[in-house]
């Protein structure tokens, strides 16, 4: 395989990844009206304790900043509200509204379907042609990241 070929199944796949987020959208309108950083921030917040932007920040690997206004944008579709200790009134974190534990629900039977459908998929490989793809997996993500510190 030529680096022009693995690139364009690279793009492929992502392409791919796309369409799929959009076909699980349609199928659940509670979904519809969220990215999926958004779900992946309900999905972060209904499960750590506590949540606050530094623990996002860490959790969805995105700076402080993105997470702010991921929030704010979460705030003003009604899926989250903030609040503050009754310790520290400095200290602001984060709940999931009824809306957003809709989401939250929502998003957790969507990879539900998915890890059942992945199970169905990697039934028709045998234990050596799976770790052979593993480790191309594994071996192509530690390329990639060599190639972004070298920038």
């Amino acid at each position: 395989m030529t680096c022009k070929e693995f690139d364009a199944l690279i793009q492929s796949f992502l392409s791919i990844t796309s369409d799929m987020d959009m076909e699980f959208k349609n199928q659940d309108g509670t979904l519809k009206n969220f990215t999926v950083n958004e779900m992946h921030c309900i999905d972060r917040i209904g499960k750590i304790e506590n949540p606050n932007v530094t623990k996002l920040a860490y959790a969805l690997h995105l700076t402080r900043g993105g997470v702010s206004r991921l929030i704010r944008k979460l705030v003003t579709k009604g899926a989250v509200k903030i609040y503050t200790s009754q310790n520290n009134k400095k200290e602001i974190y984060y709940r999931l509204t009824t809306l957003g534990k809709d989401i939250y629900v929502a998003h957790e039977h969507l990879h539900r379907m998915c890890h059942k459908q992945d199970a169905k998929f990697l039934k028709q490989f045998n234990k050596e042609e799976l770790e052979n793809g593993i480790n191309f997996i594994k071996k192509y993500i530690a390329h990639v990241k060599q190639q972004i510190k070298k920038q």
